[in-house]
């Protein structure tokens, strides 16, 4: 074969659908961009802000279960209001946003999941007993507030904010399909699979078993499987970071079996 048609057989970059939110999908696009492969963007869930009070009773710390949580909340809250408080993030992705809030968290797990949070937050108090606020989404933060309780710690909750399937059109979802299978389908959340479903009904299930799977984390991952959905990757760094990084090791492995022909110049 002449060099022009093993290049012609082997460029092509590994194509990863980014689900979620278009504030995660957009940032996340350019970072697999850098990465080698090419990001297609399908919006699976919208965000809507909740309306909630913030609490008058004091709390030793604040829990900020998400980026979006945290950027909600501090709107509603004086800066009077975390005077006082140890602040903690579950994950790193989320510490950033409150760092860019000009509130600097003071405690970060190593496992990036709600499961592992309140087991992981207990260990660092060494026997103190603490109160907290858990500041999340509508659903999955009353499981947190529940697992901190049996963890030892008195904890009350606030949701900022529900998730909802995204609208998409007919045409958008008819262009999404016949882009596919895609090499890679991504998922950050349990809502995004779940709307995921939703979004594209019957053809949903064809679609995930011609692609690859990926899970941000356990959560998702478990959420995923549930519904009989197998993950192919799911990184140790629960963030689109570490996503990007498993999805190439993931690549790298396949590739030495000459199944996929995959290129990953930039």
């Amino acid at each position: 074969m002449s060099s022009a048609g093993r290049s012609k057989e082997r460029a092509r970059r590994p194509s990863v659908v980014l689900t979620g939110t278009p504030a995660v999908s957009a940032p996340a696009g350019a970072l697999l961009r850098r990465a080698g492969f090419r990001p297609v963007r399908f919006g699976t869930i919208a965000i809507r802000p909740l309306r909630f009070r913030v609490p008058r009773e004091n709390f030793d710390w604040v829990i900020f279960a998400s980026g979006y949580g945290a950027r909600l909340f501090a709107k509603g809250a004086d800066k009077s209001f975390f005077a006082g408080k140890r602040i903690a993030a579950i994950g790193t992705a989320t510490g950033e946003v409150l760092q860019r809030l000009g509130l600097k968290p003071d405690f970060i797990p190593r496992i990036f999941d709600s499961r592992a949070f309140p087991g992981e937050f207990r260990k660092g108090l060494r026997g103190r007993r603490v109160s907290a606020l858990v500041v999340s989404p509508e659903k999955g933060g009353e499981e947190l507030r529940a697992a901190l309780g049996s963890a030892g710690v008195s904890a009350e909750r606030v949701a900022v904010y529900s998730t909802v399937p995204a609208k998409a059109t007919r045409a958008g979802i008819r262009k999404f399909l016949s882009g596919g299978p895609y090499d890679f389908i991504t998922f950050a959340s349990p809502s995004a699979f779940l709307a995921f479903g939703k979004i594209l009904g019957k053809d949903a299930p064809g679609l995930l078993a011609a692609s690859r799977l990926a899970a941000i984390g356990r959560v998702t991952a478990a959420e995923m499987r549930r519904a009989g959905a197998e993950p192919d990757v799911v990184p140790s760094v629960q963030t689109m970071a570490g996503l990007a990084e498993a999805l190439k090791k993931f690549c790298a492995g396949r590739r030495g079996g000459g199944e996929e022909k995959w290129d990953f110049r930039k």
